[in-house]
């Protein structure tokens, strides 16, 4: 079966893990915009498994190099669903990219966001 380190941290609530994941060059694609290098890309990922609510697996495909996993949870008790693509290069993530739906849901999530970064933004590298 192919895992997920984001999804698996967002499930489990444990962030801590995200960096252990993540090359130093990697760059997370979120909706909203492209975040650069280890420390700014965990710090993100890690405010957004804040954000969603009930993450839970629906199905996965890939293998060692490329894996896309598809999700649902809720953001302010709207339902959303989403798709995580995660590129690795010797068993390190280089490329997260996030895709969020539907619309209303994904604004809800944009919105509590930005109170998230403004609190702890990520560091500047």
């Amino acid at each position: 079966m192919v895992t997920s380190a984001i999804l698996d941290a967002w499930s489990n609530g444990d962030a801590a893990v995200l960096a252990d994941a993540l090359d130093d060059d990697v760059t997370f694609s979120s909706p909203y915009q492209d975040y650069e290098g280890r420390a700014t890309a965990a710090r993100v990922l890690a405010l957004v498994g804040e954000t969603l609510e009930g993450v839970g697996r629906c199905r996965s495909w890939g293998n060692d190099e490329h894996s896309i996993t598809t999700f649902t949870a809720s953001v302010e008790g709207l339902p959303l669903e989403g798709v995580i693509l995660e590129e690795r290069e010797a068993h390190m993530l280089t490329q997260v990219t996030l895709y969020l739906r539907p619309f209303e849901s994904l604004r809800a999530a944009m919105k509590q966001m930005r109170g998230r970064l403004a609190e702890k933004p990520p560091p500047v590298q």
